[in-house]
């Protein structure tokens, strides 16, 4: 696994050992990143890392040009290697080991990844996608949620609408926007 492209371009990045932790492939990372920065989400954004696993997806923002980006884990096994990932890079930035479905963080972010374990139940997401929303900077930020391309679409809140989605092979990106009224 490595960095796609941007100031860090090519650093190998490590996972969490285990079967726990399941990180965005290269071909994923490199195919939404590349829709993101074509809607200008990245550079100058911050950036909330739900579920962040390795870090892979918050480095990924740093490198092209994210102003900073907050992690969220629950296991203290990949809270170390997001930690150990940010080192490699010369970056310092805050993770929080603490439950991404109800993220303790303060603040408002341009743009939410979330990668949640793909057995994660519907209800969880949903929950997580609620509160998620209410850490939007503002109506042109976004929520993107990966999952397996077999789950079901993501039920979001009233206050969400789906803005897009694609699948790549096994996994399948959506994106979510707070609903116009």
């Amino acid at each position: 696994m490595r960095v796609i492209a941007g100031k860090y371009k090519s650093h190998a990045l490590t996972a969490p050992q285990g079967a726990d932790t399941r990180p965005t492939s290269d071909r994923v990372r490199e195919s939404l990143f590349a829709t993101l920065d074509m809607l200008g989400m990245i550079d100058g954004a911050l950036v909330l890392d739900l579920f962040a696993g390795s870090g892979a997806l918050g480095i990924e923002a740093l490198s092209r040009g994210a102003s900073d980006v907050v992690f969220v884990e629950k296991a203290h096994r990949a809270v170390v290697t997001v930690k150990k990932n940010l080192a490699a890079i010369g970056e310092k930035r805050l993770v929080v080991q603490g439950d991404a479905t109800a993220p303790a963080v303060a603040g408002e972010f341009d743009l939410i990844l979330a990668d949640p374990p793909y057995p994660m139940d519907e209800t969880a997401i949903t929950r997580m996608l609620t509160r998620a929303e209410a850490l939007l900077k503002d109506d042109s930020s976004l929520i993107v949620v990966e999952r397996s391309a077999r789950s079901p679409q993501p039920e979001p809140p009233e206050t969400l609408n789906l803005y897009k989605s694609k699948t790549y092979g096994e996994t399948a990106i959506w994106m979510y926007e707070r609903a116009r009224i």
